[in-house]
């Protein structure tokens, strides 16, 4: 899953978004609005999701905060909706137990919506969410992080261009800022 351009050829070259920064960001995002016990679900499968959960985790020690078990699933597998649908019902079995919940990727939020409506619940009423990604969504209004998808690509041709124009070009690891995207998921509870 992760969004970048690898290995032309003989040539290294690496396009991506700082996926962890980003997540550190959003987290910090949830804190400031007083979020202090946040529910986290995605998977260990992809480097993607790794480096969020990292950033994730590493913001909520900075932060002095504990991390919940009972609350923070990394699936093994890959994005499957019946399984993660499954994920966000166990976490919301502990509603008691968060104000928030950060979902590795907007799909991942998508189905906390849905599993919140069928238990009655409501977003942000009754607890806040973010996702990762900002897919266009019709349905909701989810405060995301923005990956710059069309950036990456125009850096990746640049880099295939350049190559191709002059193989004695320096091998380059190029890594964009995400941004923060709020719309109205988030309840500040401070």
């Amino acid at each position: 899953r992760r969004r970048h351009t690898r290995y032309i050829g003989d040539w290294s070259s690496d396009v991506c978004s700082s996926d962890l920064e980003g997540s550190r960001q959003i987290t910090q995002y949830l804190i400031d609005r007083g979020h202090k016990h946040i529910a986290f679900l995605s998977n260990k499968l992809y480097s993607t999701e790794k480096l969020r959960y990292s950033g994730f985790i590493s913001k909520i020690k900075d932060e002095g905060l504990t991390i919940d078990k009972r609350i923070t699933i990394l699936d093994k597998s890959a994005f499957n909706v019946n399984n993660y649908l499954n994920h966000a019902h166990q976490i919301l079995k502990n509603r008691k137990k968060f104000t928030a919940v950060y979902a590795g990727h907007d799909r991942i939020a998508l189905l906390f919506y849905a599993a919140a409506k069928k238990l009655g619940l409501s977003v942000p009423e009754d607890f806040s969410i973010v996702g990762y990604d900002n897919m266009p969504l019709t349905t909701v209004s989810l405060t995301t992080m923005h990956q710059p998808i069309y950036e990456m690509g125009q850096e990746s041709i640049k880099l295939i261009i350049s190559r191709m124009e002059n193989k004695n070009t320096n091998i380059k690891n190029i890594i964009l800022n995400s941004n923060l995207v709020q719309r109205s998921s988030v309840r500040d509870i401070r």
